[in-house]
């Protein structure tokens, strides 16, 4: 419900969402089927992460099962979220560069 109710709340600010968008060079146009599959994978993904290190997450809803957790520990995790965060920036630069050399 959470990814449904993010997708519609971002369609509808698309236009304010596009503009804030366009002073960080990322310009694009998404449907409303594409931004609902994003938000799915995001919230998935963030549940997905949580359940390592959460007694109480439950990844695969409605069974009880988490067999997750404790595979990674709480640090693992962080810093895979820390490297991932930092290669997203590398990978935003990279892109920035490739626009300014064509342009």
């Amino acid at each position: 419900m959470i990814a449904v109710l993010t997708a519609i709340i971002l369609y509808l600010l698309k236009s304010y969402i596009k503009k804030i968008m366009a002073i960080f060079k990322l310009v694009q146009d998404s449907p409303f089927k594409k931004i609902l599959w994003t938000s799915f994978a995001g919230v998935y993904f963030h549940i997905f992460l949580d359940s390592f290190i959460n007694m109480d997450m439950k990844p695969f809803y409605p069974f009880e099962a988490n067999p997750f957790l404790g595979v990674f520990s709480a640090l693992q995790i962080y810093t895979f979220c820390g490297i991932s965060f930092f290669a997203g920036i590398l990978l935003y630069l990279v892109r920035l560069a490739t626009i300014k050399k064509n342009t």
